[in-house]
C-alpha cells in the first residue's frame, strides 16, 4: 500500500507545486503586459502631444507674443531646456534713456509722499510731453497703477489696454514686456 501510496503523494504534491508556479507566470505575464500597456499608452500620449504642440506653433510670433489661445495665460519659449523668453536672467533694472525730472517727480509724489492724484496727473503729463517711446510707455504703465491705486478700474483697464497695443515691443524697466501687462494675468 505504501508503495502505491507514496508515489500518488509525491506526484500529487509536483502537481499542486506546477499549479502554484503557473499561477505565479500567469500574474508575472500579467503584470508585465499591464506595465508594458501603460507604457506604450504613455510613450503615444506624449508622441501626439509633442506633435500637436509642433503643428500649433509652427510659427511662433516674435515677441510680444499676440497669440491668445484660450487656455494659454503667459507664453514662454523654451529652448534646448531653457527658458529664452520672457528672459528669466535680466540685468539690473533700467530706466529708458530720455527719462525727464518730471518723471522722478511723480514717482517721489507717488511713493513718498502718497499724493496718488497728483503723480496721475504728472505721469499724464509726462506722457503727453514725450517723444521718446519708451519714456511714453513707462509714464503709460505709471498712469494704468495710479488709477488703479484710486480704484478707477475702467481708467486703469483702458490705460492697460492701450499700453499691450502700442506698446507691446517694449520692455518696463525690470525687463518685463509690456505685451504681459497685469490685465492678461487675469
Amino acid at each position: 500500500m505504501f508503495a502505491i501510496a507514496a508515489p500518488a503523494l509525491v506526484l500529487l504534491y509536483l502537481g499542486l507545486q506546477s499549479v502554484q508556479r503557473q499561477h505565479k507566470a500567469i500574474r508575472t505575464l500579467a503584470e508585465s503586459n499591464r506595465v508594458l500597456a501603460n507604457e506604450k499608452v504613455a510613450a503615444e500620449i506624449e508622441q501626439r502631444s509633442v506633435e500637436l504642440a509642433r503643428q500649433r506653433l509652427d510659427q511662433p510670433p516674435s515677441p510680444p507674443f499676440r497669440l491668445r489661445l484660450p487656455i494659454v495665460r503667459q507664453y514662454f519659449v523654451i529652448d534646448n531646456g531653457a527658458v529664452v523668453y520672457p528672459r528669466l536672467l535680466t540685468p539690473l533694472p533700467q530706466e529708458p534713456d530720455g527719462e525727464p525730472q518730471s518723471f522722478h517727480d511723480a514717482e517721489k509724489l507717488e511713493i513718498r509722499e502718497g499724493k496718488i492724484r497728483e503723480a496721475l496727473a504728472a505721469y499724464q503729463a509726462v506722457y503727453d510731453a514725450s517723444g521718446s517711446k519708451p519714456v511714453k510707455a513707462l509714464a503709460l504703465s505709471r498712469v494704468a497703477r495710479c488709477q488703479e491705486r484710486l480704484q478707477d478700474r475702467q481708467a486703469a483697464a483702458a490705460a492697460w489696454r492701450t499700453l499691450e497695443n502700442g506698446y507691446a515691443d517694449l520692455y518696463d524697466p525690470l525687463h518685463r514686456p509690456y505685451a504681459l501687462s497685469p490685465p492678461a494675468w487675469n
